[in-house]
């Protein structure tokens, strides 16, 4: 989906009207966030997994409250 580019990327690059250029570090921005709370700057594939965690878990949470609301 979306090439595996976080969708902000891509909203930043249309509104500066730039080109994409895939030379960028993946998940440097959860990179920076992380290294700056915890002082540790974790690998790229620790970022892929936290990242599915997370997306995952956010699908867990609607899907529960939604069948608590409407179930």
């Amino acid at each position: 989906m979306n090439e595996r580019r976080c969708i902000f990327t891509t909203w930043e690059v249309q509104l500066l009207e730039k080109e994409f250029t895939s030379d960028h570090e993946e998940g440097w921005f959860v990179k920076e966030v992380f290294e700056k709370i915890t002082g540790w700057r974790p690998e790229t594939n620790f970022i892929r997994k936290l990242m599915m965690v997370w997306m995952y878990s956010g699908i867990v949470i609607s899907l529960a409250r939604l069948w608590l609301h409407f179930g």
